[in-house]
């Protein structure tokens, strides 16, 4: 199955996956051009391994202007974790408004699940 955002919550099984205006400002597909409440994420490991999630793919260079590439538009982590167990499901919350979902790195067989609320 690939990327689902057609509902709640979001599915995605592979890196490079996205959505929202983060993914969206860094030239990812999406459907969602706006920052989205996300509520928590269900974590599905696969094989184990690691799980690197952004608000966005790139992070800009910061030019010290108002814009863009502005540090307001920084790349920041939702969340890193390693090493995880193979077949180690669990929940994060994340309570927050977020530029968006990015899917960095993903272990093989993996996926997950993420609930948001209204786009913003």
């Amino acid at each position: 199955m690939a990327k689902d955002v057609t509902g709640q919550p979001w599915y995605f099984d592979a890196a490079a996956q996205g959505e929202g205006f983060g993914p969206n400002a860094d030239g990812v597909s999406v459907v969602f051009n706006k920052p989205v409440f996300i509520k928590r994420i269900k974590v599905y490991t696969g094989d184990g391994g690691e799980v690197l999630l952004y608000d966005r793919k790139d992070a800009p260079a910061v030019t010290g202007a108002p814009g863009p590439t502005d540090a307001h538009f920084a790349r920041h982590t939702v969340l890193d974790l390693k090493t995880l167990a193979a077949q180690d499901n669990f929940e994060v919350p994340v309570e927050a408004t977020l530029l968006g979902i990015y899917v960095s790195i993903l272990p093989a067989s993996a996926y997950l699940e993420v609930f948001h609320g209204e786009v913003a």
